[in-house]
């Protein structure tokens, strides 16, 4: 669960309604720290091979399906997901990765 300024974001119900874009293969939705929210939802997403998909694609499609606060504000589009031996995400290894990239645009 992600505590977005005292609100509760479950991951799997964002997975779920970003996975009806036709365009999806596959999400991880993720919370990472934020120094005035407490935590902030955040999404990695690999689109279905030869399509193209934008961050605001994804934000605009979520727009009616999804509560404001339940809308990642960080979108990382990519090719892999960190996977365990078992097949499960490795959320902790995204929240780790995004964590560092935005201390670095600080």
């Amino acid at each position: 669960m992600i505590n977005r300024g005292g609100e509760n974001v479950y991951p799997v119900e964002a997975e779920n309604t970003i996975c009806m874009h036709p365009k999806v293969f596959e999400v991880a939705v993720y919370g990472v720290p934020d120094r005035v929210m407490g935590e902030k939802v955040a999404a990695s997403i690999i689109a279905v091979p030869g399509t193209t998909l934008t961050i605001e694609e994804v934000k605009e499609f979520c727009k009616d399906k999804l509560a404001r606060y339940k809308i990642p504000e960080h979108i990382i589009l990519t090719s892999a997901l960190p996977k365990n031996p078992g097949g499960k995400v490795i959320k902790d290894k995204l929240t780790l990765e995004l964590s560092n990239q935005i201390e670095k645009t600080m």
